[in-house]
């Protein structure tokens, strides 16, 4: 018996002189025996036609934000679902599940509390080989906040206008 694994992805349509425009979709996919989880969404190309028929044309950018890839699978996500020419493709990878904590130290009680929500830690910590963060989107009173860590291959696309 094949387990059902959910993958949930985001596009978004960038166009420059409308907005943006977006779409979702769940993809169920099957994960092969003995398998855990399904890193890459197969078959992408069917769901990214399906996706763009509602806007009735092809943007040149395109967005995919993506929760559920671990670390040594990035470059698999893009060698798999990010080969194209046209459009050009940028993942921003999002994770939940790391060991990073971020806390403020009081040093006159001498107590460290939880960073405040919307908070984003952006340097020192963070890859020298591409852009990533963390971002810490909720506040917690009772128990240690666990920042969201978001990993974005900017090298595919450029967003400064032409």
């Amino acid at each position: 018996m094949h387990t059902i694994e959910y993958i949930v992805f985001f596009l978004a349509l960038a166009e420059e002189l409308v907005g943006t425009q977006y779409a979702d979709r769940f993809v169920q996919q099957y994960c092969s025996k003995g398998k855990i989880s399904v890193e890459v969404i197969k078959d992408l190309h069917i769901y990214v036609r399906e996706l763009l028929h509602e806007f009735s044309h092809l943007s040149n950018k395109l967005v995919f934000y993506r929760a559920g890839v671990d670390d040594g699978s990035f470059q698999k996500v893009l060698d798999n679902e990010g080969y194209n020419e046209l459009p050009k493709i940028c993942f921003t990878i999002v994770k939940k599940h790391h060991n990073t904590r971020f806390f403020t130290w009081d040093k006159q009680s001498n107590q460290t509390h939880n960073i405040q929500p919307s908070t984003v830690i952006d340097t020192d910590i963070i890859s020298p080989n591409g852009f990533d963060c963390y971002l810490n989107s909720s506040m917690y009173k009772s128990c240690v906040c666990s920042s969201t860590s978001s990993l974005c291959d900017t090298l595919r696309i450029s967003w400064s206008k032409p």
